[in-house]
């Protein structure tokens, strides 16, 4: 069975070239009802741990202890600044605090509050994703 080596610096060069795509912030989100529907062969009515999610893909055992997730999508300039997620994932992509002109909404319904919340992926949900959470995909349909 062959072994990999993960380098510090090859990841750390692979997340700056990530987060100099300037994908949206909720594209995160997204990708976490994704696998969470394809686990359970559903797209509608999908009760999602965003923090799980996060604590798989993202969680850096070095980062702060208020901010422990990378953040490897972002549409503004990268920087130190916005280099890590807070600890308060599930309440980023909870119904109260996405406001109507969210991108994350143009893709993804939402039925009930808090923990109750359940979520569904929009009809062609993968293309309006790609329009949506890719600043260069929209840049390109403007011309």
């Amino acid at each position: 069975m062959p072994q990999y080596l993960i380098r510090d610096d090859v990841v750390a060069a692979c997340l700056q070239d990530l987060r100099n795509k300037k994908i949206h912030n909720n594209f995160a989100g997204y990708l976490s009802i994704v696998r969470t529907a394809a686990r359970d062969k559903r797209t509608n009515g999908i009760q999602v741990n965003f923090k799980e999610f996060f604590e798989t893909f993202f969680r850096v055992p070095d980062a702060p202890l208020d901010k422990p997730y990378a953040q490897p999508f972002w549409e503004a300039p990268a920087s130190d600044a916005n280099m890590f997620f807070n600890t308060n994932v599930a309440g980023s992509y909870a119904p109260s605090s996405l406001r109507s002109e969210s991108p994350f909404l143009r893709v993804v319904n939402i039925s009930g509050k808090g923990r109750d919340a359940r979520y569904s992926l929009k009809k062609d949900h993968a293309v309006l994703a790609l329009e949506i959470f890719s600043t260069a995909k929209r840049f390109l349909s403007f011309r």
